[in-house]
């Protein structure tokens, strides 16, 4: 029997592992809904389908990346997140005089006027925090570890302490190019493990196509990347997402309304037919829909059985049925490709 803590890191590393597959799904969206231009030259309507048919095989290959190698893949692109972040805020500052700057309060009145110390030790306080991050994704030893924490602060010790210009872009150019040469290192380490990992997924996924036939394939990588838990959280995001902007974008159009926190009927009857519309408006949402509307019928089809007091294994099919059913009639009808 498995203790509590074990079930739950069991339901922690799902909701991780769901929570790292959607961002590819909203890039395959993304990249289904752009449309072409139509004025465009052949060369450049031949790059655009190029480049949208390597992002989706890209997004693709990361929807069915293992856990490990997904954890690794996001670890690595928060490494050159926050190696970007760094050097570009050290190249923001590099021209800021910190003794003469000023705050403003809200009726214009100057307040500390030598408030150079708050500004850079903020500045340290951001940096410090990029360099501990940095550090504690590469897993760097102590003995490089400070020398990389040290590269991250030398800029901005550099502007406090007022140095010369000249000195103050060499150290700005000596940390990023640390960073950068360290950044690099890290990928060209990874590299081989990335041929490996990718030699190894496809050589099991041939194996099982050969013994076992592309059904098996198809169905294994379902269960294993949990793929209608993916098309929930995709759909229920983008709606939510798109909720927000709606409302935000009638709350500003309503200005001169008297009440400044709450939507009037009409336009929020307005806001949920949009919501219905842009929820299906393609294949790829027309998925999510029939993924939530599975959850949906699943329990309700429970309550049912329930109330009534059956026991039939077959009867509990209704969480499957009801959402095949949906996406069959959506795709027969053009849901997704209907006019608002």
């Amino acid at each position: 029997m498995s203790s509590p803590w074990g079930s739950m890191g069991s339901h922690l590393r799902g909701v991780l592992d769901v929570a790292l597959r959607v961002p590819a799904i909203f890039v395959i969206d993304a990249i289904l809904n752009s449309y072409y231009n139509g004025d465009a030259t052949v060369v450049l309507v031949a790059r655009q389908i190029s480049q949208r048919l390597l992002g989706l095989v890209l997004s693709c290959i990361v929807l069915v990346l293992s856990q490990r190698a997904l954890f690794r893949l996001y670890t690595f692109g928060c490494v050159v997140l926050v190696a970007a972040s760094s050097v570009l805020v050290n190249y923001t500052t590099l021209h800021i005089e910190f003794y003469n700057a000023y705050y403003s309060a809200v009726f214009g009145v100057q307040m500390l006027p030598r408030n150079g110390p708050t500004m850079w030790m903020a500045l340290i306080s951001i940096q410090l925090t990029f360099g501990i991050g940095y550090v504690t994704l590469l897993q760097i030893s102590s003995v490089f570890s400070a020398l990389t924490i040290l590269s991250f602060l030398l800029p901005v010790v550099g502007m406090a302490l007022e140095m010369p210009e000249d000195i103050r872009h060499l150290l700005v150019a000596s940390s990023a190019m640390y960073i950068t040469a360290q950044t690099l290192f890290y990928v060209t380490v990874n590299l081989k493990w990335f041929y490996y990992t990718t030699r190894y997924v496809f050589l099991l996924v041939r194996h099982m196509y050969r013994t076992y036939g592309l059904q098996v394939i198809v169905e294994d990588t379902w269960k294993r990347i949990r793929f209608p838990d993916v098309l929930r959280v995709f759909w229920l995001t983008r709606l939510m997402a798109q909720a927000i902007i709606l409302v935000y974008v009638v709350k500003i159009t309503r200005s001169d309304s008297e009440n400044k926190y709450f939507i009037s009927w009409s336009d929020g009857w307005e806001v949920v037919c949009n919501l219905i519309i842009s929820g299906c408006d393609s294949t790829l949402t027309v998925l999510g829909m029939s993924a939530v509307i599975s959850s949906l019928a699943h329990y309700l089809g429970l309550g049912i059985l329930a109330f009534i007091g059956s026991t039939e294994e077959e009867d509990k099919r209704l969480g499957f049925v009801a959402p095949v059913l949906f996406f069959i009639l959506a795709l027969q009808t053009g849901l997704s490709g209907l006019e608002p």
